[in-house]
C-alpha cells in the first residue's frame, strides 16, 4: 500500500453552492431596494401653469362660519298646570311657588283625578318639547320624576305636571 498513491478530488458541490446562494441573497435584496423605492400608485403627470393661467390674488383669511346658537329658553314663555296627583295636601301649591321663584310665571293648579301617584310625571306639548331638559333639571332637585314623560295634546297648556306623593 506503500505505492499507491491517493489523487485528492476536488469537491466542486460546496463552492457553486455557496455562490448560488449569495447570488441569490444579492438579487432578493437588490429587488426588495427595487420595489420599495417604487410608488405605490401610478403617477399622473401634471404640467405647471402657465403666467397666463396664475392668478395673483390677495392673501385673504379664511371667514369662519356663522355659529347659530339657539335663543335662550324663556321660562315665563311656558303655561303650566300642576295638578296633585300624590294626595299631599297643598303639594300643587307648593311646587307652583317653586316654579315661579325659577322664573316661570303662568302656572295653574288642582287635583288630579288620582291621589296616590307616586312619582312625578311631566306632559308636555309637541311644540314645547325643547324646554324638557330644562323643566327636568328645574325639577329634579325636589321631586322624584318618572322617565316616562308622555305627549300633551287637546290642552289649552304646554306642560302638565302630575305630582306624585314624593
Amino acid at each position: 500500500m506503500d505505492g499507491i498513491e491517493q489523487k485528492s478530488v476536488f469537491d466542486w458541490k460546496k463552492p457553486v453552492l455557496i455562490l448560488f446562494i449569495i447570488f441569490g441573497a444579492i438579487s432578493l435584496v437588490s429587488g426588495g431596494i427595487y420595489l420599495f423605492r417604487q410608488p405605490s400608485f401610478p403617477q399622473t403627470s401634471v404640467e405647471p401653469l402657465s403666467a397666463s393661467q396664475t392668478t395673483n390674488t390677495p392673501n385673504q383669511e379664511a371667514t369662519p362660519s356663522p355659529v347659530i346658537t339657539p335663543a335662550p329658553l324663556n321660562r315665563a314663555d311656558l303655561k303650566i298646570n300642576i295638578l296633585n296627583a300624590g294626595g299631599v295636601k297643598g303639594a300643587a301649591s307648593k311646587a307652583a311657588l317653586y316654579l315661579e321663584s325659577l322664573g316661570y310665571s303662568d302656572i295653574k293648579t288642582g287635583n288630579a283625578d288620582v291621589s296616590d301617584q307616586g312619582q312625578t310625571i311631566l306632559q308636555i306639548s309637541p311644540d314645547k318639547q325643547e324646554y324638557l331638559v330644562l323643566l327636568k333639571n328645574d325639577l329634579s332637585s325636589k321631586y322624584d320624576l318618572s322617565d316616562n314623560t308622555q305627549d300633551l295634546t287637546d290642552t289649552k297648556f304646554d306642560i302638565v305636571i302630575l305630582l306624585g306623593k314624593n
